[in-house]
């Protein structure tokens, strides 16, 4: 451990230049004929001795208003700018911060390819923009591919956009949302060929009445389209074999200045998962916080743990997605927006796992083969209105998802086990912002009203826990049913007062939810009434809150703190009470940020939160709930309460023009409760966990620290990732109460090359340490992957690809895997046309498995995760 902190460091410290220099802000309106506001205009900045270099960009506003930020020495400047609708303007300017108004003449401009040769990162004031034809590669086909590539950027597999480690506020493109959380699927499928540049908003609040006022809290991207883009998109198809294979991708996309369409037909059985595109990144889960879109999974059978390699290498799954999303432009002010989207999937998945129960007075080693299959047919529909001026913001937003899953698995323990799931879920939500001024003041109503229905059940054959259901005797099936109905609302009415510096927030709301949850279980289709065994809860929840916040913003500093009081109402009864309980709770929840810009690259940040938080009503079930073959819980009947303290720090650099970025981030948190899970595991592996009322604390400190730079002259993007954890908390099995401490150290660095015309070169490894200490012993596991790839063109047409990975795994058993994958393909594009040709072998040794090891604070698991066979796929798509 010693010696990989000593690297960490160093290659830390290796890349950490500090670099400050003077800028120059000009800013102004650019004006078309008649005095009318000119939008969309481009206004480039270069230096006299080389106008072909770009050292400065912006693009005009709705308003025609522009601001240009140039960091370059040097007495006067060239401005120029570049329009289809008017003259191309070019102009010597002094190198120092003044208000420029310019007024264009009306010209139609030939659409033609040009080719601008500078710094492939542009600074602007608030706005980085990222020139795309610099960190596209070979292999590249949408923007995602190349957002991925630039630094300070990290792309997900699931298709979440993070810039300097934080996920991105909005995903514009040409200034309209039109996917909301849903943009992954532009990501996947807009070629990146019809991207001029992407723009980093780094202090960009989206609602316009707020701009002036409140910083936002991450940054935003826009994608800006080359102007003759219209109509672009994704459309190919592909077949294959080992097994039958297809993958169909109709993906058109129409942007406009009055309206966006993104549609989409998908269907593949290669192993492409296409939820990402379907549901929403972030939604309810039954929570308030983000209010109504996502199932809620009550009940399921015993999921196999998913390997730490590339889904498509695994992903048995035979899916199909119809969605479409159209925007409106009413004026420039208001939009209607319109998200449907529609998913059917059928995915396999076979694997065998070895549990160890790492405990005192428990040795055990359970082994099992499994066999599961996942149905999944899904509804998602949303229909919004926005209207978003200077003085007045409307948003309303209505939600309907439905869901109709279920689950079926084969499990051998050594005895066969068939596992049925019915997981079903409906919702329907309806969200409402509204913002207008009065005199120097603004008001804010919320409303979030969110309804849910879960009815779901979970069948075993044979019944399963013989012990507790039936006396010891075998018996044939076991049925644990579980239904959920649930009305959140949560309405508020914020009132902002003040000016910069000095703004001031007072927030008072109420929350209210009802929920009714019925749990029951069957032996052989009898239901069972003992009351240890079923649970009926009806529980009414209101909060009473009032937030206030203090906000003190200059150009070098920017701090708030926030207090907020919550008065909390329980009411609820149980399958074992005569009449209701009622609980009352009152406390704060204070919270104080601090973030100190030093200079246009440097910044720094201290944030310190208390934050009290309460259980739900599925932590009153005190009768017992089957949640798989193995596993039996029942709850202790009390609230839970969990007061955490959680303290933050860090350090972000950022250097447009020296393509360097850089962060350090530093995360404590403690939090004390009052409920622990006492668990016995018996002699067969079985486990019944029951809440029990314990004080018990958990512990955290987290050291986070992401570097990568860019180096232009030969177009190569090097970047390390590092992450260092320790948690510690108490776990009671067995009647044993242990203190179980985990540290982790991940290590990522990696680089990309693509300076030459004819070849792409990229590299990068994974090393993952996790260390486990127990009363009862000591666990290490150690996993590393390597990752190569070379691309070679000895002309346009042609483009050979060569990729390949290496897994190398190792767990305290003292048993380790190597595997090796490889993957040849090859591209050919014929003339000038819009066809292209593709034909890939995957998987060409045709490895069979792969090996993961991961710990659960009671277990150490080792997972054989069966893969996808080799297979031949050839793919003929064209270019829109």
């Amino acid at each position: 451990m010693g010696v990989s902190l000593t690297i960490f460091f160093t290659l830390i410290l290796c890349f950490s230049p500090f670099i400050v220099d003077a800028q120059t802000q000009i800013e102004g309106i650019v004006y078309g004929p008649g005095k009318v506001p000119a939008e969309g205009v481009s206004i480039l900045v270069s230096p006299v001795e080389r106008k072909s270099t770009m050292i400065g960009y912006s693009i005009t506003d709705v308003d025609g208003k522009y601001i240009l930020t140039i960091d370059y020495e040097a007495d006067s400047l060239v401005l120029s700018t570049r329009s289809l609708n008017f003259r191309d303007t070019i102009l010597n300017v002094q190198n120092l911060s003044n208000t420029l108004t310019l007024e264009l003449k009306a010209q139609v401009n030939e659409i033609r390819e040009v080719s601008v040769r500078g710094y492939p990162i542009l600074s602007n004031g608030d706005t980085l923009t990222y020139i795309v034809q610099s960190f596209a590669r070979l292999r590249d086909h949408s923007i995602g591919d190349v957002i991925g590539n630039m630094p300070g950027f990290e792309v997900t597999p699931g298709g979440v956009v993070h810039f300097q480690g934080q996920p991105i506020q909005k995903y514009y493109i040409e200034g309209l949302d039109l996917l909301e959380k849903r943009y992954p699927i532009a990501n996947k499928n807009l070629p990146h060929g019809s991207v001029a540049s992407v723009e980093v908003l780094l202090n960009h609040n989206p609602l316009r009445i707020l701009e002036d006022r409140i910083a936002p809290g991450s940054a935003s991207i826009n994608i800006k389209l080359k102007n003759e883009v219209a109509l672009t998109g994704t459309l190919y198809g592909s077949l294959g074999v080992s097994p039958f294979l297809r993958n169909i991708n109709l993906t058109p996309m129409l942007f406009n200045k009055s309206q966006q369409v993104v549609a989409a037909l998908q269907s593949n059985n290669t192993g492409d998962d296409l939820n990402s595109q379907h549901q929403a990144l972030e939604y309810s889960g039954g929570q308030l916080k983000d209010m109504g879109n996502a199932k809620r999974e009550l009940l399921s059978i015993r999921p196999l743990p998913s390997p730490e390699t590339d889904e498509k290498r695994y992903l048995d799954n035979n899916a199909n997605l119809v969605t479409y999303n159209h925007l409106f432009k009413l004026d420039s002010k208001s939009q209607i927006r319109i998200n449907s989207s529609y998913l059917h999937d059928i995915t396999k998945v076979a694997g065998d796992v070895v549990t160890q129960y790492l405990t005192e007075g428990s040795g055990m080693i359970v082994r099992e083969s499994a066999r599961n299959k996942y149905f999944t047919s899904s509804l998602s529909n949303s229909i919004g209105y926005t209207l978003n001026e200077k003085n007045r913001y409307i948003e309303n937003q209505f939600n309907l998802h439905q869901f109709w899953d279920s689950e079926s698995g084969h499990i051998l323990n050594p005895v066969q086990f068939i596992q049925n799931a019915e997981t079903p879920h409906y919702s329907l939500a309806n969200n409402l912002d509204l913002l207008f001024t009065i005199k120097d003041n603004i008001f804010q109503f919320t409303s979030r009203i969110d309804l849910n229905n879960s009815p779901q059940s979970l069948v075993f054959s044979p019944g399963v826990f013989p012990g507790l259901l039936s006396g010891g005797e075998p018996y044939s099936s076991s049925r644990q049913s579980f239904s959920e109905q649930n009305l959140l609302t949560d309405h508020s009415l914020q009132f902002y007062h003040g000016r910069k510096p000095w703004l001031f927030e007072c927030e008072p709301g109420v929350k209210f939810e009802n929920q009714q949850i019925e749990t029951f279980m069957e032996r052989n289709g009898v239901k069972l009434t003992t009351d240890t065994l079923q649970n009926s809860v009806s529980w009414n929840y209101m909060e009473l809150y009032f937030k206030y916040r203090i906000r003190y913003e200059r150009q070098s500093i920017r701090a708030s703190f926030d207090l907020q009081f919550n008065h909390q109402l329980y009411n609820y009864t149980g399958a074992d009470d005569k009449s209701a309980r009622t609980v009352r709770k009152t406390f704060p929840a204070p919270s104080f940020r601090l973030l100190y810009i030093f200079n246009s690259e440097l910044n720094g940040s201290l944030s310190a939160r208390y934050f009290p938080t309460f259980g739900s009503p599925t932590e009153l079930l005190t009768g017992y709930v089957i949640r798989d073959h193995l596993l039996m819980i029942r709850q202790s009947g009390i609230i839970p309460t969990n007061i955490g303290v959680i303290l933050n720090a860090g350090m972000e650099y950022k250097n447009a023009v020296a393509g360097l970025f850089g962060s350090l981030e530093w995360t404590a948190s403690r939090v004390s409760q009052n409920v622990i899970l006492k668990r016995t595991i018996d002699e067969n592996g079985l486990v019944s966990s029951t809440g029990i009322e314990q004080d018990n604390i958990s512990l955290s400190n987290t050291f986070n620290a992401k570097l990568s730079r860019y180096f232009p002259r030969i177009k190569a993007t090097s970047e390390i990732n590092g992450i260092m954890a320790t948690v510690s908390r108490d776990v009671l099995v067995n009647e044993h109460l242990a203190r179980i401490q985990t540290r982790m150290l991940l290590l990522n660095p990696g680089i990309s090359f693509n300076g030459w015309k004819f070849a792409d070169v990229g590299y990068r490894y994974h090393l993952e340490l996790i260390k486990q200490n127990n009363p009862a012993t000591n666990t290490l596991i150690i996993q590393q992957k390597h990752f190569a790839d070379l691309f070679l063109s000895p002309s346009t047409r042609h483009l050979l690809g060569i990729t390949g990975e290496f897994y190398l795994n190792n767990g305290s058993t003292g048993q380790f895997q190597d595997v090796f994958f490889a993957n040849v393909s090859y591209r050919y594009k014929p003339g000038n046309g819009k066809l292209r040709y593709r034909l890939e072998l995957n998987n060409i040794f045709n490895q069979k498995d792969i090996v993961r090891y991961q710990h659960t604070d009671i277990s150490l698991m080792r997972s054989t995760f069966y893969l996808r066979p080799r297979q031949i796929l050839a793919t003929i798509s064209v270019g829109l």
